[in-house]
């Protein structure tokens, strides 16, 4: 029972240091230029969501063709964000539109808080079937790739 508790107590701390470390890096990265672009990373901080979200908002003004045209979507996406916008690609199957839809109603800062969080969530919750400790769950979720920008 003894040894229970330290291994819980181990992973609480292992926890709280990957949580630090993480944050620590996300007050990093969210630092930006009058652009919106990231002065650590010199891209967008929500690099990968933001082919999802202004994807799916092309969709929802009817320029679905954009997708599929690099010098339009890229276009697109430089009138969205920032003219200095490094080179996008959309990579994406068109069915993730059904999924990007919602999103791309929200401005994509929030948009990009929500979807991080439910990501987290469906993580947490697939977890489960594993049989580990709430600590070991809560491991895997804070660890720095699930956090990925």
């Amino acid at each position: 029972m003894q040894s229970k508790v330290r291994l819980d107590f181990i992973l609480a701390g292992m926890v709280a240091m990957l949580g630090m470390v993480r944050g620590l890096y996300l007050t990093t990265v969210w630092v930006l230029t009058p652009d919106g672009i990231s002065v650590v990373a010199d891209r967008l901080p929500y690099w990968d969501f933001t082919n999802l979200w202004a994807g799916s908002l092309m969709a929802l003004k009817g320029h679905v063709a954009y997708l599929f045209d690099m010098a339009a979507y890229r276009q697109e996406l430089r009138v969205f964000f920032s003219p200095l916008l490094p080179d996008h690609e959309w990579s994406y199957p068109p069915s993730i539109l059904l999924i990007g839809v919602p999103f791309a109603a929200l401005p994509i800062f929030p948009a990009y808080i929500l979807w991080t969080l439910l990501t987290l969530l469906l993580l947490f919750l697939a977890t489960k079937p594993l049989g580990l400790n709430l600590w070991a769950r809560m491991l895997i979720v804070i660890c720095p790739p699930p956090w990925s920008t």
